[in-house]
């Protein structure tokens, strides 16, 4: 299995250009800009999901309750739909704006008549950003369904490695360093959480939480912060 950032950075891409656009206040060719690549980064969190997560036991299924959900709804279909259109043929879909509260909301518009099936009612940076809600929560759901398979915060935690049958030597040799490595004299408590801590510093964690926290408006259901051991 690849590793699980190419989902975290292409949300991170995604986020980056919506920002940009939320920045934006007249600059209808900035916008334009933008908005073609928030769509193409957008688009390509679910295929980096898929690349990220092949093979793993239970994805598969998982994952076509996933694109049951995104065919039937209409405004992921939208801009499913814009991505193949931007790439393909070129099109670009913000025809215009118009002045409100000292900030432009841009519009879209369909650059042939009647080829979509369906055209947000919103402007673009409202539609941008419920899609990328839609976004945060397939991975956040990711997250919470295989989280021990992608996500280090939950794996490389006692109860993690308990449940997958690890052992800190296990960890250890995972890390590069020889057996035993960790396993250094100590008149504490907690000696083995002690040697978690020392090894999980050596494995990146996920960085993309925050995100995932503030666009859905809401608090994880799983572990945000790194395991520390008690001081």
């Amino acid at each position: 299995m690849r590793t699980f950032d190419h989902v975290d950075n292409k949300l991170f891409e995604s986020d980056f250009f919506l920002q940009k656009m939320e920045d934006l206040s007249f600059d209808w060719f900035a916008m334009r800009c933008y908005f073609s690549a928030f769509v193409s980064s957008s688009r390509s969190v679910t295929f980096a999901l898929q690349a990220s997560m092949r093979g793993t036991d239970g994805f598969e299924t998982w994952y076509a309750d996933i694109q049951n959900e995104l065919r039937i709804d209409p405004l992921a279909r939208f801009f499913h739909e814009c991505r193949t259109d931007d790439q393909k043929i070129g099109f670009n879909h913000i025809v215009g704006g118009i002045e409100k509260g000292g900030k432009m909301l841009f519009w879209f518009g369909e650059p042939e008549p009647n080829r979509y099936k369906h055209m947000p009612n919103s402007d673009v940076l409202t539609a941008c950003k419920s899609q990328m809600i839609t976004l945060c929560s397939i991975v956040d759901r990711a997250y919470s369904n295989f989280g021990l398979e992608i996500d280090p915060d939950q794996i490389y935690t006692p109860e993690g490695m308990e449940k997958l049958g690890m052992s800190l030597d296990d960890l250890e040799d995972y890390v590069g360093f020889p057996s035993g490595f960790s396993d250094i004299d100590w008149s504490g408590d907690n000696k083995a959480l002690h040697r978690l801590e020392l090894l999980r510093k050596q494995i990146p964690g996920s960085g993309v939480k925050p995100l995932l926290s503030r666009s859905l408006g809401r608090e994880l259901s799983y572990p945000v912060d790194r395991y520390r051991a008690p001081r």
